[in-house]
């Protein structure tokens, strides 16, 4: 059995959310997956509030790092 994983994330307050908002990530994904390779997941875990592993972590804190710096030197650019 061949696993595709898929973890995605954004600054938001997940509470705000429609109720309808865990199903209809799920099936987008289950569609996707059957659309692209011919045959129906055998199964779809998914669910708001999972985690990064530590590599993950260390690499969005740097991401994050970055764009602040980009960010602040733009600023800079248009202030002068």
């Amino acid at each position: 059995m061949y696993i595709w994983g898929c973890r995605i994330g954004a600054e938001l307050d997940w509470e705000t959310l429609p109720r309808e908002a865990e199903e209809t990530m799920r099936q987008a994904v289950m569609k996707a997956f059957q659309e692209l390779t011919g045959q129906s997941p055998y199964f779809c875990f998914s669910g708001w509030g999972a985690e990064l592993d530590p590599g993950q972590q260390r690499l969005i804190d740097r991401r994050l790092k970055l764009d602040k710096q980009v960010q602040e030197q733009r600023e800079k650019l248009i202030d002068g």
